[in-house]
Order: structure tokens, then sequence, then C-alpha cells
């Protein structure tokens, strides 16, 4: 009991959200680096939707990193199921997420989307994806985590489902495919 209690205290420690905020922040760079890695592999200046599922991978692999980061910093073990500090974490993330990604989404994309609407689209695609990626390394409950869902229900509307699907299997590799399909329909 006493554990779980520091647990939490070091979860609501401002420290800890500085260094989720930290982290995320560099997200843009990750999805900015496979973006130019997956659009000279196409041979392109502009994104398509094939370059887009080749940047899928190393995206997921960024989040996972910063998700090890986050659990490093905070001390608790991602390979425990159901660790209560983690579903704080994503809490955490999950109300803040505007603020985490939002603008550095919008500008590393902007050289590769150059449609508005599309990259809007595909930005709530990646925040959705940064919850399903927190949610499935850190083993949650899907019952345990109703406003992280029901963002991803906003951000993804109907593709919502099966990610919510690959979170309950704790599937990466069917996040993956998931997202390729989805992200291949928006481009």
């Amino acid at each position: 009991m006493f554990k779980l209690l520091d647990i939490l205290k070091e979860v609501e420690n401002e420290n800890l959200d500085n260094d989720i905020k930290s982290a995320l922040s560099s997200f843009d760079d990750t999805v900015k680096s496979e973006f130019e890695k997956a659009s000279k592999q196409e041979n392109e200046g502009i994104l398509t939707a094939t370059a887009l599922t080749l940047a899928i991978p190393g995206i997921i692999n960024g989040i996972g990193k910063i998700a090890q980061l986050i659990a490093q910093k905070g001390k608790f073990n991602l390979t425990k199921k159901n660790d209560p500090a983690w579903y704080m974490v994503i809490q955490r993330v999950t109300e803040k997420i505007d603020d985490y990604l939002d603008t550095p989404l919008n500008f590393a994309m902007k050289p590769f989307i150059q449609d508005d609407e599309k990259r809007k689209k595909v930005s709530k695609i990646l925040k959705a994806l940064v919850l399903a990626t927190m949610s499935i390394m850190g083993s949650v409950n899907l019952d345990s985590i109703k406003s992280t869902t029901a963002l991803i229900n906003q951000l993804a509307g109907e593709s919502s489902k099966e990610i919510l699907q690959a979170i309950a299997e704790h599937s990466m590799p069917n996040l993956i495919k998931i997202s390729k399909n989805i992200l291949t329909k928006i481009l």
C-alpha cells in the first residue's frame, strides 16, 4: 500500500509532467524524420499514402520510446500489468494531448501534407496512436481508461473501433497494420 502511495505521489510530481511534455514535444522530430525517410523512398517531394505507410512503424516506435522514457522517469514498470501509476500517466497525457502535440505535429507535417484538412485528420490519428501505443505498452484495461477511449473515439472516428480492439488485445503489430490502413484512406 505504501509503495502505491509513493508511486502516485511521484506521478503527481510536476517534474514527471514536465518529463512527459518534454518527451512528447520531441515527437514532432520523430514524425518529421520518418516522413522525410519515407518521402525519399518514394522519390517525391510530397508525402504519398504509400510513403506514409512506410513511416508508420518508425512513428509507432518513436511513441514507444517516449512511453519507455515516461515509465523510466516515473519509476514504474511497463511489464507489470495494470500498474496504477501507468493509468495516471495515460490520463494526464489524455487531458493534455492537444497542448503537447497539436502545434508540433502540424509544424512537422506541413512540408509533407499540403492539404490542411488532410493534415488535421492525420494529426488526429497520430494523437490517437500516441494514446493507443501508451495504452498497449502499459497493458491497460480499456474499462479503466474511459476518458482515453472517449478521446480516441473522438479523434479517430469510425476507425476508433479498430484502434480500441488493438488496445484490448495489447497488440502493437495490429495497431501498426490498422494505422497504415487508416492513414492510407485519408491520403
